[in-house]
C-alpha cells in the first residue's frame, strides 16, 4: 500500500504538479508520516487483542499531522495561484490526492488489528474535518472531495463487515472446539467407566469403599494403626488402577489383584504408551509379573515399570525382596 502511494505521488508529481520543492516536500512528508503510522500499528504488541493507548494516541497525532500537511499545502497552492492549475480544480494538489486513501488505510489497519469503534471513529472524524477545512481554504467545489470521502468510507465499511464476520466465525470455531473438548472428555470418562466395569474394577473398589464407610461411621478409628495401614494399601491399589493405560485394564488388573492378595503396596509406571496400548506386552509376561509379586513379603512396596519400544521392551519388578526384569520381543517372551 505504501508502494502504491509512492507510485501515485511520483506519477502525479511528474505529470501534474511538476518537480518543485513546493510539490515534493509535502508529498514526501505525508508519505513518511503515513508509513510511520502504519508500521507502528502493524508492529505493536496487542495484549488481549487491543492496541495500547499510547499507540492509539500516536496514530491520531499522525493523522492530524497528515491532515495539517494536506491543508497547509492546499492553502499555499491556492494562495500562489498554482492550486487550480496544478490540480485541475481539485481541493488538494494532485500529488497529495492519495491522502484520503492513506487515512482509509490507517482506519482499515485499526479495524483489522483492534476493531473497537472508539478507536476507529476518531480518524474518520479527523479526515472529514480535514477535507472540509481544505475545501473552505481552497475555495473550490467540494464535489470531488465528497466523492472521494464517500468511496473511502465505503471501503472502510466493507472491512468493518469483514471484521465482524471473521469475529463471528472465530467465536463459532472456539465454541465448537470447547464443545469438542467437553464431548471428548465425556467419551473418555464413559470409556474408562465401561472398562472398569468390564474388568471387574468395581469389585476391586469394594475394599476401599468399605474402608471409607467404616471411617464415616466411626471417625475415631482414623488413628488406628491397622486402619492407616489398610488405607495406605488401598491408596496404592487405586493409584495403580488409575495409571493403567486406557483399554489395558483387563490385562494389568492381574498385577493389582496379585498385590492385593499378597498384601503388598504396588505402584505401576508405563513408558512408551504407544506399544503398551497396542497390546504388545504378552499376557504370559504379565502373569509372570503377578506370580513374582506373590513372593514379596506382606507390607513391602513393589514398583512395576513397563518400558515399550518399537521392537519389544521390558517390565521390571523392584522391591526389597525382588529385583527382576522381564523382557519380550515380537514372538518371544523371556520371563
Amino acid at each position: 500500500m505504501l508502494a502504491e502511494f509512492l507510485v501515485v505521488g511520483l506519477v502525479a508529481t511528474t505529470f501534474r504538479t511538476g518537480w518543485s520543492v513546493q510539490a515534493i516536500v509535502p508529498a514526501l512528508a505525508l508519505w513518511l508520516v503515513v508509513g510511520t503510522v502504519l508500521a507502528l500499528i502493524a508492529t505493536s504488541r496487542r495484549p488481549q487483542g487491543h492496541l495500547p493507548g499510547a499507540v492509539v494516541v500516536l496514530t491520531y497525532i499522525g493523522v492530524l499531522v497528515a491532515g495539517a500537511i494536506v491543508a497547509l499545502s492546499t492553502h499555499q497552492g491556492s494562495g500562489a495561484g498554482s492550486g487550480g492549475a496544478g490540480s485541475g480544480g481539485a481541493v488538494t494538489p494532485a500529488n497529495l490526492a492519495w491522502a484520503g486513501d492513506a487515512v482509509a488505510a490507517v482506519c482499515i489497519c485499526l479495524i483489522l488489528v483492534d476493531g473497537r469503534r472508539a478507536v476507529v471513529i476518531p480518524p474518520l472524524v479527523l479526515s472529514a474535518a480535514t477535507v472540509a477545512a481544505a475545501t473552505v481554504m481552497s475555495g473550490h467545489t467540494a464535489a470531488s472531495a465528497a466523492a472521494t470521502l464517500f468511496a473511502d468510507a465505503l471501503l472502510i465499511a466493507v472491512f468493518v463487515v469483514v471484521r465482524a464476520q471473521l469475529s463471528a466465525m472465530t467465536a463459532d470455531l472456539e465454541r465448537r472446539h470447547r464443545e469438542g473438548l467437553v464431548s471428548r472428555a465425556e467419551a473418555e470418562r464413559r470409556a474408562a467407566g465401561s472398562a472398569l466395569r468390564t474388568t471387574g474394577g468395581r469389585s476391586a473398589l469394594e475394599p476401599a469403599r468399605w474402608l471409607l464407610t467404616t471411617l464415616i461411621a466411626d471417625p475415631d478409628r482414623v488413628g488406628d494403626a491397622d486402619v492407616r495401614t489398610s488405607a495406605r494399601a488401598e491408596e496404592s491399589y487405586l493409584r495403580a488402577m488409575i495409571s493403567i493405560p486406557l483399554g489395558q485394564q483387563a490385562r494389568w488388573m492381574a498385577v493389582v489383584d496379585a498385590a492385593r492378595s499378597a498384601h503388598v503396596l504396588v505402584s505401576l509406571h508405563f513408558f512408551g504408551a504407544s506399544g503398551l496400548v497396542a497390546g504388545e506386552v504378552p499376557d504370559e509376561l504379565i502373569c509372570a509379573v503377578a506370580a513374582r509379586i506373590h513372593h514379596i513379603r506382606p507390607g513391602e512396596h513393589v514398583s512395576v515399570s513397563a518400558f515399550s519400544a518399537g521392537d519389544g521392551g521390558r517390565v521390571s519388578v523392584i522391591s526389597a525382596d525382588v529385583d527382576h526384569e522381564f523382557t519380550w520381543t515380537p514372538g518371544r517372551c523371556d520371563a
